[in-house]
């Protein structure tokens, strides 16, 4: 079939659409992205070294495997402990939820009672909010009663959290973490139960797209049963070695009170996502 030319106002419509389609599929290239996706995403999506958790959710069909080793000085005391493997796999669920383990992690204390296995937790995470500034989630965990007599849980325990990061720029975010907990000490320190509020603040640099640094401040109201309130500080630096797998050191410091009994500590951990 034979068309004829096509008309002054056929041209001018077909030239809008076209002219439309461009600067649509310009904006959205130019758009920003909430920082839980993308090629260095995992940068944001680890949870560790900080206290913190990430506010991301692991993506659906995805999971994050994390672990680490620590060195503590224990407080007043000349002690040292160490722990490992510090491990928690994350596993991603539809409708940006995440489910996330914390296995038992091994201690080795300089004195008396010198070795065994913590608790093991575990928790389900909603992300509510994604978007290129704003990331919110909540979060609620299940402590088992198992673990050593001296490292463990006499009893079931539980928390819930929740979590806020604000993008200030590309560089700069802000995290916040606020959480409340129900827990009972080992059975060597006597198993009793203590209720709790964790206040968590996180800021973190982007050094470059492989390399970032953060710095945080954290607090228990009640460090254990007729215990006062605790503070801690600590900072680290993660690099993404690849967009799966990261590594990282970090080091912290008491500030006041004993929220996990160090004077003072260094770690340094390696994580993979598959």
């Amino acid at each position: 079939m034979a068309y004829g030319p096509l008309q002054p106002g056929k041209i001018w419509l077909t030239r809008s659409i076209l002219a439309f389609l461009i600067a649509s599929n310009s904006a959205l290239a130019d758009e920003p992205v909430s920082s839980c996706s993308g090629p260095t995403a995992f940068l944001n999506l680890i949870d560790r070294p900080n206290y913190a958790d990430s506010s991301c959710t692991v993506p659906w069909k995805s999971v994050i495997i994390e672990s680490g080793y620590q060195y503590q000085r224990l407080t007043d005391s000349d002690g040292t402990l160490q722990t490992y493997p510090n491990m928690e796999t994350r596993f991603g669920l539809p409708g940006n939820n995440e489910l996330y383990v914390l296995w038992p992690t091994y201690n080795q204390q300089s004195f008396s009672p010198r070795y065994g296995n913590s608790e093991t937790m575990a928790g389900l995470k909603h992300m509510l909010v994604n978007n290129n500034k704003w990331v919110i989630a909540v979060e609620a965990e299940l402590f088992f009663p198992d673990g050593s007599a001296a490292y463990g849980s006499k009893s079931a325990g539980g928390g819930a959290n929740a979590i806020l990061t604000y993008t200030i720029n590309p560089k700069w975010s802000v995290t916040t973490m606020l959480g409340v907990s129900s827990l009972t000490e080992s059975c060597f320190n006597g198993g009793e139960r203590y209720n709790n509020f964790i206040p968590d603040f996180v800021l973190s640099y982007s050094l470059s797209d492989r390399l970032s640094a953060y710095g945080e401040v954290y607090g228990e109201t009640k460090t254990g049963p007729g215990e006062h309130s605790g503070f801690n500080a600590d900072a680290g630096i993660l690099f993404l070695i690849t967009p799966s797998i990261i590594i990282d050191i970090n080091a912290g410091q008491r500030i006041s009170g004993y929220p996990g009994s160090f004077e003072n500590y260094f770690g340094a951990g390696i994580s993979f996502m598959i």
